[in-house]
């Protein structure tokens, strides 16, 4: 069972890379200062992502906070949240800053022992700070730009550099190679659906008040992937500007 679930794993990573390569080539010959050369293409994809949020997810997760406590949905968020102990944690090293590495740790062993599994957030009451990094952060640490704007279907805002780092983080991930895809799938479909009802307020409101709603969550997850570039800290990112990467199909960090 172990060695079947990750052939498809090595396929899709083997997909992402491929795409990736072709994403960085054209960029290298795109415009000087151009950040979203596909906006046509672009703007397709992302009416597709928003009939898909506003007909499939959102009343989905309206319904699920209605019966859903706050609580509750706030102790799910920090049990997603430690298990991206393993990405954060490889990250910290690759970027060679043992300090955060050891934060990490520390975070991961207090919410896991002390904190029920994570369940509840332990560390950041005793003064560890919750950080954020993948590989796509890491190349950006190394002086990698970020490359063209890309969207993409159902998974949203990303960029050349931070595709091409899905390669890298996706091995990573706990549960990818810790238990089944039958108990990672539902688990993933409930991760979506927690962070998505944790920003209902706020995604209505900022679809009403833009006035380009594509325009503003481009350069609204442009904004939040250059500051956690500069700080790695998951606190440090505004909650409107977290809101509209949880849009669609979050990654584990989603807060009440």
């Amino acid at each position: 069972m172990r060695t079947s679930r990750r052939l498809p794993d090595l396929a899709l990573a083997r997909v992402v890379l491929a795409l990736a390569l072709v994403v960085l080539a054209t960029a290298c010959v795109s415009a000087p200062g151009t950040n979203d050369p596909f906006e046509g293409a672009n703007r397709n994809v992302f009416a597709f992502n928003e009939g898909v949020d506003q007909n499939v997810l959102q009343p989905v997760a309206r319904s699920y906070d209605k019966v859903a406590p706050d609580g509750f949905q706030t102790l799910l968020s920090n049990f997603y949240a430690n298990l991206r102990f393993p990405t954060i944690f490889a990250n910290n090293l690759f970027q060679g800053d043992p300090k955060a590495a050891a934060v990490t740790t520390g975070r991961f062993l207090a919410n896991t022992f002390i904190g029920f599994f994570g369940f509840f957030d332990t560390a950041t009451a005793w003064g560890l700070p919750r950080q954020e990094q993948d590989f796509g952060l890491t190349l950006g640490h190394w002086g990698v730009g970020p490359g063209p704007f890309l969207m993409l279907p159902l998974l949203g805002p990303s960029s050349a550099r931070d595709l091409t780092g899905v390669v890298v983080d996706l091995p990573l991930s706990a549960p990818t190679w810790m238990l089944s895809f039958w108990v990672t799938g539902p688990a993933r479909i409930l991760q979506i659906v927690n962070a998505r009802a944790a920003f209902l307020e706020t995604v209505d409101e900022n679809r009403a008040a833009a006035f380009d709603y594509y325009v503003f969550t481009r350069d609204a997850f442009l904004s939040y992937r250059e500051g956690r570039l500069r700080t790695g800290d998951a606190s440090a990112t505004p909650q409107a500007t977290e809101a509209d990467k949880d849009l669609y199909f979050p990654d584990d960090e989603a807060d009440r």
